[in-house]
Formats: C-alpha cells, structure tokens, sequence
C-alpha cells in the first residue's frame, strides 16, 4: 500500500470538483442520532462554496468527514477524484497537506509570537527549512494577507485587534500553500467592519492564490456577497445546492426562514 497521497498537476488541473460527497450516510450514538442521511454535494475547483444551515444540523461534522476526522458509515469523500486514504495513516497526513484550515476566532497559540504561530506548520511538515527560510515564507504570507511582517512578527496574540488575528490565522493556514481552504464560521462574533474584510479577505485570498474554498458559516450577508455557490444542509441532506441569485429563490421551508430572519434582523438593526 502506498505510503503517498499525491496530486500532481495533471489531477488538479482535469479534476472538475476539489471535493466530492456522495450519498454520505453517518450516525453518532450507535445509531441513533443520524446527521447525514445521504448527503450529496460537488464543490467546484477554483470556487468558494459556503455551506449554510441552522445550528446542530452537521455543518462542523461535513468538514471533519472532508479532512478524513471521520469516516462514513456509507458512501464516498473524494479529494480531486481520489478517495480519502482511512486506513493509511501516512497517506491520510499527506492528504491533509493540501488543505488549509482558518478556524473559528483563529485559534492562534497564545503564548507564540505571529511568527510562531505562521510558521507551525513549517515547523511541523518542512523540518529541513531553516530559520530564516521559514522567516521568509512566514513574511511573505503575512503580506498577502494584508500584514506588514516588521510591525506584527514579533507580537503576541494579546498584541492583535479581532482583524489582526483572523488575517494571522489565515496565513498560517495558506503558508504550506495548499489546494483547498477550509473556513469556520469565520464571522462569528465580529463587528460589521470587521465582518467585511474577512468577507474580502476570503475572495482575495481564494483568487489570489487559485484555492478552491469551503466556508461553514451560518451568516447569509456573507455568503450572499463572497459565494460562487450556496449549499444548504437540513435534515441530513443538501436541500439546495446553487448560485446566491438561485438561493435568494429558493423556496424550501428553512431557507426561506433563514432569509426571512435575516432581513427582520437586518431591519432591526436600522430602527
């Protein structure tokens, strides 16, 4: 058995979707609590896909499945038509390689400086890199997403506004430079000004560096304005997969309540 999960160029370049779900079937509790029942969903290489829904429908457990934490209890995970590697642990971490991951509130180490925390994966995947390679790289990625390296490398998380941070953990998840992006409710708690230039930042980012993105989120502004396409999980299913012009449409029960509680909030907050 191979040790290897390779892409070479010619995979990526052909493969239509980064990630395939088909008919994915997973229960917790020795079966009595069933989150997916059949989920489908085909994300699109080069594309942002947010996958919307109400709390406590799978949202989180859809990316663990994506990055190999789970495993089905029936259907297929494919990364780039390939499928996930369960049972090869050195396969599985070679898999891992070619995503990134941002985190809800970024998730940085506290005790690290910006540079510690950037380069921890580095540290932990390129050990032949030496300090000043790493500083380098560490730097580069820094200003791509906005960061001027002399000001921020050497600060402390507790040194960072709620935009700094997010910005340091997103180059910390693009500094292996990797295929696919993963996004956790990268909105949570933010300001609006704040909230719109993660929103930004997650188009850049994804043009910029030629990504192929999936954002979990459950806020509808965002995902209306940074989304190729919306997928929408209830009731252990995808009940609507399109563009944000057909999700606007869409007339399924729940979609039409998150959008209908969107605007009364929206209203709300203009009162």
């Amino acid at each position: 058995m191979s040790n290897e999960f390779s892409l070479d160029a010619t995979t990526e370049s052909t493969a239509e979707h980064a990630i395939v779900l088909r008919d994915v079937h997973k229960s917790f509790g020795h079966g009595r609590y069933q989150v997916f029942k059949g989920v489908n969903l085909d994300v699109k290489r080069g594309e942002i896909t947010f996958v919307l829904g109400p709390s406590g429908v799978g949202k989180s457990v859809m990316l663990k499945h994506i990055l190999g934490l789970l495993k089905p209890d029936a259907g297929d995970v494919l990364i780039f038509g390939k499928p996930i590697p369960y049972d090869n642990a050195s396969a599985l971490n070679e898999m891992r390689k070619h995503f990134g991951m941002l985190f809800q509130y970024a998730a940085l180490f506290d005790d690290m400086t910006v540079f510690q925390n950037v380069a921890f994966p580095l540290v932990e995947h390129r050990r032949s890199m030496t300090h000043a390679e790493m500083r380098l790289k560490v730097s580069e990625k820094l200003l791509a997403v906005g960061l001027d390296p002399e000001q921020s490398l050497d600060k402390f998380p507790s040194e960072l506004s709620g935009g700094m941070k997010k910005r340091v953990g997103l180059a910390r998840a693009i500094v292996l430079e990797p295929q696919i992006l993963l996004y956790d409710e990268p909105t949570t708690g933010l300001d609006p000004v704040t909230r719109a230039m993660v929103d930004d930042l997650i188009v850049d980012t994804n043009k910029n560096f030629g990504l192929t993105s999936v954002v979990i989120s459950h806020d509808i502004p965002s995902a209306l304005y940074s989304a190729d396409h919306i997928a929408f999980l209830f009731g252990g299913q995808i009940v609507f997969y399109g563009t944000t012009a057909g999700f606007r449409e869409c007339q399924h029960p729940m979609v039409q309540n998150f959008l209908q509680s969107e605007e009364r909030h929206r209203k709300e907050m203009h009162v």
